[in-house]
């Protein structure tokens, strides 16, 4: 996946392993906004030192997003389709209707 904002997941999934915080926050990372069918959408582009399926199961995989996104999905994100993100980083978890309109494994999730 020639990059995304999945940059440093992997770094993160290491570091929180390990009991700590990152020593350095990521760099910021260009964020382009494209307009699209009606809706906008932001464009993270990261170059990453991980193997691409790596990268893919970070994003797409339920166990793997609750160690380093704030959210969690009630399924796999590598097919298209409703899902379910539950909001973890708060006292209240909350859930919010999402959907994958776009999934060509292991390059593309939209």
């Amino acid at each position: 996946m020639g990059g995304a904002y999945a940059a440093g997941v992997h770094d993160h999934l290491r570091i929180i392993s390990a009991g700590g915080l990152p020593p350095h926050p990521s760099p910021l990372a260009q964020a382009d906004c494209e307009a699209t069918e009606g809706r906008w959408t932001l464009v993270f582009t990261r170059d990453l030192r991980h193997p691409t399926e790596k990268v893919w199961a970070a994003l797409t995989e339920p166990g793997q997003l609750a160690a380093w996104a704030p959210y969690t999905a009630d399924r796999d994100l590598s097919e298209t389709g409703g899902a379910t993100i539950t909001m973890i980083d708060d006292e209240n978890p909350q859930d919010m209707a999402a959907e994958v309109v776009r999934a060509e494994p292991p390059a593309l999730l939209e």
